[in-house]
C-alpha cells in the first residue's frame, strides 16, 4: 500500500512539474508578443555650434552634461500607455526602448531630449529637469520653459523632439522603427561689427519676449515667457558661436516663423581711456526666427543706435546663409515722432527730415493745420515705416515743397479713406524724387481717395516719384484710386512719375482706377497736364487716368486730350 501511495505522489509531482513547465511557455510567449522595440537619435547634420559638426563626430556632446531621452507612448484614449527616461552620455549613439504593452492598438510615441547634469540621479523614473518642465499632467504634450534657469549663451540649452506613430498587433513583437529627433527650436545670434566696442563690453542687460510652451505631439508653440536677464559679462566667440554679443534658442513654429517683438539691450563699455558708456539700443520687432535654422543678427549695435543698420541672414541646416535680409533699427513705432532739428516755427526755409520720427512728425503737424507754406523738406534718407498705420489728415492740405532726394519710404501702410504718403495737396505743393512701397488699403462706406504719393490734389504738382504700393479699394460710395494720385479736383501737373504697382477698386459703389490718376474732375478753364508718366503695373491694364472729367480745361497727355466721360486711353470698342 505503502508502495502505491508513493507512485501516486510522484506521478502527481510529474505532473505539476509539466503544468509548471507550461505555464512558463505560455508566459514567455505572451511577454514576447507585447514587447515593443522602439530606437531614437539625434539626425544627421544637426550642429550645435557654427562648424559642421554631425552625429558621427560626437560634437553634440557637451562636457558635464548627459543628453536625457524621454519616450512617452499614447494610446487611442489619449492616455500615457508607457513613459521611460534613459540618460546616455554620448550623443552619437543610437537610444532603444524596449518594453511592453498589454494591449492591441493604435499607439502615438513622443520624444523629447535635453541636456540635464551629467551623474543625476532619477526620483521614480524621472530625472529631475533643468530647463525644460517635463513632467505636468499632459507630459510632452505640454513642454515649458523653466524660467529661473532661463539663461542666453548656454549650449546646454538645446534640445530636440521627434514622434512616430505604430499598430500593436498582439500577436507578435513589435518593431516601431527608429525616430530622428530635430530640434524645436531656432537660434538668433546677435553680431557686433566692431572689434574695438566689443573689446570694451563689460555688462549687458536684456529684455524681450519668446514662446514659452511647446507640445511633442504636434509640434505646436505657445505662450509667452518674458526674458529679463542682468548681469551678462561672459560672451560668446563669433568663431564657434557666430554671436559675439549672445544667442539664444527660441521655440519656433513647424512652418512659417515667428516674429519677435522688439529687443531690448542695455550695454555698458569700459576703456581705460575713456569714460565709462551706459547705453542702450532696442532691436526692433519683426525679427523672424525659424526652426532648426539660425537667424544672424548683426550691425554696429553697441555704436551710435541714431546711425545703426542690421543685417539679417537666416541660415539653413544652421551651415550656410540662404536668406538675407535688410532690417532698419530705426523703423518706425507706429507712435513716436520727433521735430526735425532744422525747423524753426514761422520762419520758412528748408529742413532735412532724417528719421521716420521725423516724417511722422510732418503728417502730424499737417493733421494739427500747421502751416507750411513757403518750407522745403528734404528726406535725406530711405524711410521704414514698418507696416505701421500712417495717418494721414482727411481735411487740411500740405502746401510746402517735399524733395525726397531719390530717397524711398518703405512698407508703407494706409487703411483710412483718404491714403498715401500725403493726403491732400493743394497750392501751391509740390512733391518730388521720392519713391513709396507698401499697401494701401480702403473697406468702407466712405468716398475713397487712395493714391501711392497722395489721395488727392488741387493746383499742386507731383514729379519724378514712383509708387510700388498695392492699392485696393472697396466702397459703398465710390472708390478713386491711381498709381500716383487717386482723386484730382483742379489743375494739376504730373511729370516723369512710374507706377509698378497693382491698383483695383470695386464694391458695390462706382470705382475709377488708373496706373497714375483714378479720377481727373477740372472745375473751370484749369488744366491738369501729364507728361512722361508710365504704368507698368498688373491693373488697370494700359489705363493712366480712370475717368476724365474736363468740364470748361483741358486735360492733356503726352499732348493728347482726353475725352470727356471716358478714361485716358479710352479703351477699344468704346
Amino acid at each position: 500500500m505503502k508502495k502505491y501511495h508513493s507512485l501516486l505522489f510522484l506521478l502527481a509531482l510529474i505532473g505539476l512539474a509539466i503544468a509548471c513547465s507550461k505555464n512558463d511557455t505560455l508566459d514567455g510567449q505572451n511577454s514576447k508578443n507585447n514587447r515593443v522595440v522602439f530606437s531614437a537619435r539625434i539626425g544627421d547634420g544637426l550642429q550645435l555650434r557654427s562648424g559642421a559638426q554631425t552625429r558621427a563626430s560626437g560634437n553634440l556632446q557637451l562636457p558635464g552634461y548627459a543628453l536625457r531621452y524621454i519616450l512617452e507612448v499614447w494610446n487611442e484614449s489619449d492616455a500615457v500607455a508607457h513613459r521611460e527616461e534613459k540618460l546616455v552620455t554620448d550623443a552619437a549613439q543610437t537610444v532603444v526602448f524596449e518594453f511592453g504593452l498589454e494591449e492591441a492598438g493604435d499607439y502615438n510615441a513622443l520624444l523629447w531630449a535635453d541636456y540635464i547634469p551629467a551623474g543625476a540621479a532619477a526620483t521614480n523614473g524621472h530625472y529631475p529637469d533643468l530647463y525644460y518642465k517635463t513632467d505636468a499632467a499632459t507630459g510632452l504634450k505640454a513642454i515649458s520653459i523653466i524660467g529661473t534657469a532661463y539663461a542666453v549663451n548656454t549650449p546646454s540649452r538645446d534640445a530636440f523632439f521627434g514622434n512616430s506613430s505604430f499598430t500593436k498587433d498582439g500577436v507578435s513583437e513589435t518593431d516601431a522603427g527608429n525616430v530622428t529627433l530635430t530640434r524645436p527650436f531656432g537660434r538668433i545670434n546677435i553680431i557686433e561689427n566692431s572689434a574695438t566696442l566689443l573689446a570694451e563690453l563689460t555688462n549687458l542687460e536684456l529684455a524681450y519676449t519668446v514662446p514659452s510652451d511647446f507640445n511633442a505631439a504636434d509640434g505646436s508653440v505657445s505662450g509667452t515667457y518674458n526674458v529679463a536677464l542682468n548681469g551678462i559679462t561672459s560672451f560668446p566667440q563669433a568663431a564657434t558661436e557666430k554671436a559675439n554679443l549672445f544667442y539664444d534658442y527660441i521655440l519656433a513654429p513647424a512652418i512659417g516663423q515667428h516674429l519677435l517683438g522688439e529687443l531690448q539691450i542695455n550695454y555698458t563699455l569700459e576703456s581705460a581711456i575713456t569714460e565709462t558708456v551706459h547705453a542702450a539700443f532696442t532691436i526692433p520687432s519683426n525679427m523672424p526666427v525659424e526652426r532648426n535654422k539660425r537667424t544672424n543678427i548683426s550691425g554696429s549695435i553697441l555704436n551710435n543706435p541714431e546711425l545703426t543698420s542690421l543685417s539679417v541672414a537666416i541660415s539653413d541646416a544652421w551651415t550656410e546663409p540662404d536668406t538675407d535680409e535688410e532690417i532698419d533699427p530705426n523703423a518706425w513705432d507706429g507712435v513716436s515722432t520727433s521735430e526735425p532739428a532744422g525747423y524753426t516755427a514761422g520762419s520758412p526755409g528748408t529742413v532735412d527730415i532724417t528719421s521716420a520720427t521725423e516724417l511722422a512728425w510732418l503728417a502730424t503737424k499737417i493733421v494739427e493745420e500747421t502751416n507750411f507754406s513757403g518750407y522745403t523738406f528734404n528726406l535725406t534718407t530711405d524711410i521704414n515705416l514698418n507696416n505701421k498705420e500712417w495717418i494721414v489728415s482727411t481735411t487740411k492740405s500740405f502746401t510746402a515743397t517735399f524733395d525726397g532726394q531719390g530717397h524711398t519710404v518703405h512698407n508703407l501702410r494706409s487703411t483710412g479713406f483718404r491714403g498715401g504718403l500725403f493726403g491732400t495737396l493743394t497750392s501751391p505743393a509740390t512733391v518730388k524724387n521720392v519713391t513709396v512701397d507698401g499697401n494701401i488699403t480702403y473697406t468702407g462706406d466712405a468716398i475713397c481717395y487712395l493714391g501711392g504719393i497722395a489721395g488727392s490734389l488741387s493746383y499742386a504738382t507731383i514729379e519724378n516719384c514712383t509708387n510700388h504700393c498695392t492699392i485696393t479699394g472697396e466702397s459703398t460710395a465710390t472708390c478713386n484710386a491711381g498709381g500716383i494720385a487717386g482723386y484730382v479736383s483742379n489743375g494739376s501737373t504730373f511729370t516723369n512719375n512710374t507706377n509698378t504697382g497693382a491698383i483695383t477698386a470695386g464694391g458695390t459703389g462706382t470705382a475709377y482706377t488708373g496706373g497714375i490718376i483714378g479720377h481727373v474732375i477740372l472745375q473751370g478753364a484749369t488744366a491738369t497736364v501729364l507728361t512722361g508718366n508710365t504704368h507698368s503695373g498688373s491693373a488697370p491694364t494700359g489705363v493712366i487716368i480712370g475717368i476724365c472729367y474736363p468740364g470748361t480745361g483741358t486735360i492733356t497727355i503726352d499732348g493728347v486730350n482726353a475725352t470727356p466721360g471716358q478714361p485716358f486711353p479710352v479703351p477699344a470698342g468704346r
